[in-house]
């Protein structure tokens, strides 16, 4: 007897707008990563923006569906990023900062696993993780507390901080141990701060 497989119908819309969305999130985390990476995330101007979205989509093969429409969305969310409040807490852990580091695996032993957190920033007693995500739904609290008991393996003497970065809208969320958001007034003391302290380097 022949095989019959049965697949129920999917709207060729849904496909294409989930596969749009999946390539914003791709783009903009490409953008924000090397924008973080730059040598000065301090002045940021929107060619330097023009230029990585450009880069970005460049990494996609024609034809692409509505390459348009999202260089035009990615521009104008990292646009209104980079003017934000949110961007402005996330440049001030920067700030001093001796070491960061960009999707690095690791080896978890104990769980038998490859791990490549989004973003490691060292600093001189704490070690902060950054998460990029689309929404802030996408957080996966799981995998989160996975890398942090990773690192807290590697570093015992440092206070590993969980941060989410999510894209739409655009907002930098610091977490408490527990993984609860850090209070309103924990972010604007992050906002005011300026002197955190050197970590060594990464090796």
């Amino acid at each position: 007897m022949a095989l019959r497989l049965y697949q129920s119908p999917i709207s060729l819309k849904l496909l294409q707008e989930k596969s749009y969305f999946q390539r914003l999130g791709e783009i903009l985390h490409f953008s924000i990563e090397a924008l973080l990476l730059k040598e000065d995330i301090f002045t940021i101007n929107e060619e330097t923006l023009a230029k990585l979205v450009a880069k970005a989509l460049f990494l996609y093969p024609e034809p692409l569906l509505e390459r348009e429409r999202l260089k035009e969305e990615a521009l104008k969310i990292l646009k209104s990023a980079i003017q934000s409040e949110d961007w402005r807490a996330l440049q001030n852990i920067f700030k001093d900062a001796e070491a960061f580091y960009q999707e690095i695996e690791g080896y978890f032993a104990e769980e038998n696993k490859i791990l490549r957190p989004d973003f490691l920033i060292f600093k001189k007693d704490i070690l902060y993780l950054l998460e990029f995500k689309l929404r802030k739904e996408d957080f996966q609290k799981e995998q989160v507390r996975l890398y942090q008991k990773f690192l807290n393996s590697l570093y015992p003497q440092r206070r590993v901080k969980l941060c989410l970065l999510t894209f739409l809208p655009f907002k930098f969320i610091l977490f408490e141990e527990n993984l609860k958001e850090s209070s309103k007034d924990a972010d604007q003391k992050l906002l005011n701060t300026t002197q955190l302290p050197l970590f060594e380097k990464f090796n």
